[in-house]
């Protein structure tokens, strides 16, 4: 789903992604799960009327958490320490360098104040 330029990163947590100007930064927007219940009822709603959903959460920034990551203010030993709960380093080897944006999405899931 695509939302004013933002992909969806995880459905199941209402988190999208925009990409930034360069290939190492990246901004993330999660539903506030902490201080908005995100209980059967709005998912219901989110699910079957998205648009109407956008409309009335989307652009009010009161309803998310945003943050911007900027990978060139990682070691690769940072982003190692961020991605080690998700993946196998093997596989972050190679997300650096083809994926960047998921080891920027585990960051941003670490670091934002919804820390799962």
């Amino acid at each position: 789903m695509k939302i004013e330029g933002w992909i969806t990163t995880d459905p199941d947590n209402f988190q999208f992604r925009k990409e930034g100007t360069d290939k190492n930064v990246f901004t993330f927007r999660e539903f506030d799960i902490k201080n908005y219940n995100l209980d059967d009822e709005l998912n219901n709603f989110y699910q079957g009327n998205k648009e109407k959903f956008l409309s009335e959460y989307w652009k009010n920034p009161t309803f998310w958490v945003e943050s911007t990551i900027n990978l060139e203010q990682y070691s690769k030993e940072e982003a190692w320490g961020h991605a080690s709960g998700y993946y196998p380093k093997d596989e972050f080897e190679k997300m650096w360098v083809t994926d960047r944006d998921i080891i920027a999405e585990c960051i941003f899931e670490q670091e934002s104040s919804l820390n799962y």
